[in-house]
């Protein structure tokens, strides 16, 4: 039979000067390891699942609130959740009234975790190990459907933090957890900041953090996450970002279908603060994300409006020492079509690997191997983008601003005259998305069997004559020649 149900739990001090707390779960399933390297263990198993859980929040001084469809967790020990069917979870917080700093809000549809247990000696100022955490999901398909409403605070310097992930697994080194789904997943996440708080925005359809102890197995899978920032005012910056898929482990899925849409805050006149707002399809840091099969892939961003908005829309963005492969296992190409609309960055150690093979296959979008936001004008470490586009696809550069391509921002820290840290500050470069230019460039690029550049994919009819286009490629590869 499957699991029907709807849990809300909460504990609040409705205290003007205190912090009211409201936390709701469908399934809670959780481990506490209290005696040195013992493994605890919590198993739930079913057939399948449709659970709806929503949390409102109330007023106080700081209000917290969060939304669980699944709470797997493992803070020592072994938690364990399996299911033979569909696990659908459609989860909704809403945040509270602020009546000082900040206000919380938090929806996550699935969540696999584990952690260390610790224990904290404070005589000696030490931590010691108890037990290792182990988390394993595995679900014969997924259906999450997640929104976070942000909450208001009505202090001059009130903030607030909202997020919303459709799935998360989490661990890291000897904390092990494994997310598997053997069928489907569908998942959206929507995380909108109340219109007039200064906000920190999140929206991520799949969350897979910590580093490679985290493994996240999918087939077909199709993700949208949306992200909407508040007003900002002055004294407060804030990010908006929607990520398709932010990953921090490895995560490998057959078919793609991915859409980020970021959309910044108002900012008032008078604000002197930085803010950002990006669009992700795929984010890697450190570990892995590898598609076997198609790829459809597209992002969007919309700033607010100002002169200290840094931008962004990145359908592949690898840093950290992450990979991506796309169309492509890194060595051999997949054969499978690909289309990605938003740039393509690579930086500080990150590797993309793309492959367009198909007729109908495209990327839409520039190509970065360098950060553009720098300290003191440097860039850090480059990044590494493989692009082969083969067998009748095409790339089409974009010049104009519509994905942040022009952006830039470089961050400068003063000191006094014995060395102490005064401010930062920063200078931007952010055209409007209107912006053009005549000029592109790429460092490498492997063109083959009728692969093409199109630079009138916007405009067939422009005249080089008078609106002329330069492109410049670093090293050329390829049967190029032959085309």
């Amino acid at each position: 039979m499957p699991l029907r149900l709807a849990t809300l739990r909460t504990w609040t001090i409705p205290s003007e000067n205190s912090m009211a707390s409201v936390n709701a779960y469908g399934i809670s399933n959780t481990t506490y390891a209290a005696v040195q390297d013992t493994n605890p263990t919590a198993t739930a198993k079913f057939a399948s699942a449709d659970l709806m859980v929503t949390a409102t929040g109330g007023t106080a001084a700081y209000v917290d609130v969060s939304a669980y469809g699944i709470y797997d967790y493992a803070q020592g020990g072994t938690v364990i959740m399996d299911s033979t069917g569909l696990v659908k979870t459609t989860v909704a917080a809403t945040g509270g009234t602020s009546r000082a700093d900040w206000t919380t809000t938090n929806a996550t549809g699935i969540y696999n975790a584990a952690n260390e247990n610790t224990v904290y000696y404070p005589e000696t100022q030490t931590y010691k190990h108890v037990a290792y955490g182990m988390a394993t999901f595995q679900a014969g398909s997924v259906e999450s459907n997640v929104t976070a409403s942000g909450g208001s605070a009505s202090a001059a310097t009130g903030t607030g933090y909202v997020s919303a992930i459709g799935v998360a697994n989490y661990g890291d080194s000897d904390n092990k957890a494994t997310l598997t789904v053997t069928g489907s997943t569908t998942v959206a996440a929507t995380a909108t900041a109340n219109a007039a708080t200064p906000s920190y925005v999140e929206a991520m359809g799949l969350y897979n953090g910590g580093d490679t102890s985290a493994v996240m197995s999918l087939q077909d899978t199709t993700v949208k996450a949306t992200a909407t920032g508040g007003n900002i005012e002055t004294g407060s910056g804030a990010t908006t970002t929607a990520s398709a898929i932010s990953n921090y482990g490895n995560v490998t899925a057959r078919n793609l279908n991915l859409t980020a849409t970021a959309t910044g805050g108002a900012q008032l006149a008078d604000a002197t603060q930085t803010r950002e707002t990006d669009a992700y399809g795929i984010y890697s840091s450190r570990g892995t994300v590898s598609a076997t099969g198609a790829a459809t892939i597209k992002t969007s961003v919309t700033p607010g409006g100002g002169d200290k908005e840094y931008f962004v829309a990145a359908s592949l963005y690898a840093e950290g020492n992450g990979t991506i492969n796309v169309g492509t296992d890194g060595s051999q190409a997949t054969g499978t079509n690909v289309q990605l609309e938003g740039d393509v960055q690579a930086a500080s150690g990150g590797t993309v690997n793309l492959t367009l093979a198909t007729a109908t296959s495209y990327l839409q979008g520039n190509v970065f191997t360098a950060s553009k936001k720098t300290t003191g004008g440097d860039a850090g470490d480059a990044g590494t983008v493989n692009l082969t586009v083969t067998n009748g696809a095409a790339w089409r550069p974009v010049y104009d601003n519509r994905y942040g391509s022009q952006n830039t921002v470089d961050m400068t820290n003063t000191y006094d005259e014995d060395g102490n840290y005064l401010s930062t500050n920063y200078t931007y470069n952010t055209p409007a998305q209107t912006a053009t230019t005549t000029e592109n460039s790429i460092g490498s690029l492997t063109l083959s069997d009728g692969g093409k550049v199109d630079l009138t994919w916007d405009n067939a009819t422009r005249d080089p004559a008078a609106a002329g286009r330069t492109l410049t490629i670093g090293a050329l590869s390829g049967d190029w020649r032959h085309l």
